[in-house]
Parts: C-alpha cells; structure tokens; sequence
C-alpha cells in the first residue's frame, strides 16, 4: 500500500440528502442525521454500476463504512442492513408479529424465545424471501410456528402460531435486503 503525505483531509458533514454520487477518491462524509459514514470512490470498479443514470443505488460511487447506527437503516442494492435488536410479547395466539420495511424482499432474521423467569426455550434463524417458502434452521420449539407471507402492500411478513399456554418473549435480530431474482440458471 502506498504511503501518502496528507496535509489536509477534508471531511464532509451534512443530510444523506446531500450526498454527492460521488465523493472525491479518498474524500470522507458524515450525515448529521443519520449517523453514517462514506468514503469517495470514484474509480473503484466495484462500486461504478451504482451510478448508471436508471440505477443511482446509493451510496452511489461511495463506499459505505459500517457504524453502530446502521442497524436502523435500511440500503437496497449488494449491501444489506442488520436491523435492531426487537424484543417482542409473544402471546398464546396465531398473529403477524412483524412486517418488514417497504422494498425489503430477502431476510435473514436471527431469534430466540424466552419465559417469564428468562430461561430460553430457544434460538434459531429464520430465511425468508417472498413467494418462497419459510425455512427455519436451529432448534426446534414444540408448539411455535412461524410462518412468512406478504400484507395487503406486498410488504414481507413473519406470523407465529403459540400453542403453549405461555406468554413468550420473542427477540429478533434480522438481516434484510431487496433481491433482484434471477430464474434464469
């Protein structure tokens, strides 16, 4: 790696509105109201289809530096989002327990079930994509079944069926993103 001398680095700060689609080579950017962080680009081959006139998939022709804000955040394209940590009551009933972001289509989504005095019953990792069917991988919990679907927008779902007379606490820990599907193989 190349050693250069930096006299001056210069640091953009401002909305994620106003980040350029292309910073200069080396060039960093902080957005004030989200808490991100990128870095200019411009000749990295990897990033130069992001700027293609009908795609502008931000962060464009800037490479994005992960921060612990990203977990509320969601970029489409070849990067995905870690999305928070979601403790949620997990009452003895079928219902939707969460509807996934707007464009969000793929999902990798990590969880574990506890009782009221926080012993796990268990953990495991669910792959949703829409119009594919819910795998699940992990331990199996008898009488908690989860199911995927889409609502009335499209918009991915995850449902569970408690069949245990418990009160469960769910706490789920999702990675997303929207695919492009290639049938052609």
């Amino acid at each position: 790696m190349a050693i250069v001398q930096i006299s001056k680095i210069q640091i953009r700060a401002g909305l994620k509105s106003e980040l350029p689609d292309s910073l200069a080579q080396g060039e960093f950017a902080f957005t004030t109201d989200t808490g991100e962080i990128f870095l200019g680009a411009p000749n990295f081959t990897q990033v130069q289809y992001r700027a293609i006139a009908n795609e502008s998939i931000s962060p464009y022709r800037n490479i994005k530096v992960l921060t612990e804000f990203d977990v509320l955040y969601t970029i489409t394209g070849d990067v995905y989002t870690q999305g928070p940590l979601l403790s949620i009551e997990l009452p003895a009933a079928n219902g939707l327990i969460f509807t996934y972001a707007t464009g969000i289509n793929t999902s990798i989504t990590d969880y574990s079930i506890t009782q009221s005095n926080n012993t796990i019953l268990g953990v495991g990792t669910l792959w949703l994509c829409v119009g594919q069917s819910l795998v699940s991988g992990g331990m199996t919990i008898p009488n908690i079944v989860f199911t995927s679907g889409t609502d009335s927008s499209g918009n991915m779902t995850l449902s569970c069926n408690n069949t245990t007379t418990n009160i469960l606490t769910l706490q789920l820990n999702s990675k997303n993103w929207s695919s492009v599907f290639n049938t052609n193989f």
